[in-house]
């Protein structure tokens, strides 16, 4: 009877601590200075505005395509590099023995203004690449269909594929 019960105490225990090291494994990888995962800025975009992956594209679509998305990765780069460096002097201020909250407010502040012009740079590059789209090319780009086909790694990957019978 004893050696039922301590048997069944050690079998939860080890259920437990399993349990435990596998939830930590979901952690891993690589952070930025705010402990969040990093994202390659690439790979955030791919899945949501990505047009050299459309069928039916032409060499010239593909081209300027290629060039607005070029343009926007230079343009956003120094927004990121700021938000970096903001996020870490936020942290540092956080830190600090007596805080400043003005300084840590106002360094969010600026941070939400730098995020802000991302978005907007994100719009202005998705209605650039929908501009040089096909009407049925710009269904598909808009669709989640599409976004979603990107994430898995890949032009028109997973699950999400398009059937390319019904493109020229």
């Amino acid at each position: 009877m004893n050696r039922k019960i301590i048997i069944m105490v050690l079998a939860s225990i080890l259920v437990t601590l399993q349990l435990g090291v596998n939830a930590q494994k979901f952690n891993r990888g690589q952070r930025d200075a705010d402990n969040r995962p990093r994202q390659d800025m690439q790979k955030m975009n791919k899945g949501q505005m990505d047009a050299t992956c459309l069928p039916g594209l032409t060499d010239e679509q593909k081209e300027k395509a290629k060039t607005f998305k070029v343009e926007f990765l230079k343009k956003i780069t120094p927004y990121q590099d700021q938000i970096a460096e903001k996020r870490a002097h936020v942290r540092s201020l956080s830190n600090q023995e007596n805080p400043e909250m003005d300084k840590i407010n106002s360094t969010i502040d600026e941070i939400s203004d730098l995020r802000a012009e991302i978005m907007k740079a994100k719009a202005a590059h998705h209605q650039d690449i929908r501009n040089i789209l096909t009407e049925e090319q710009r269904i598909l780009f808009d669709s989640k269909r599409h976004r979603r086909s990107h994430q898995k790694g890949g032009c028109m990957s997973g699950k999400a594929r398009v059937n390319p019978s019904v493109w020229p």
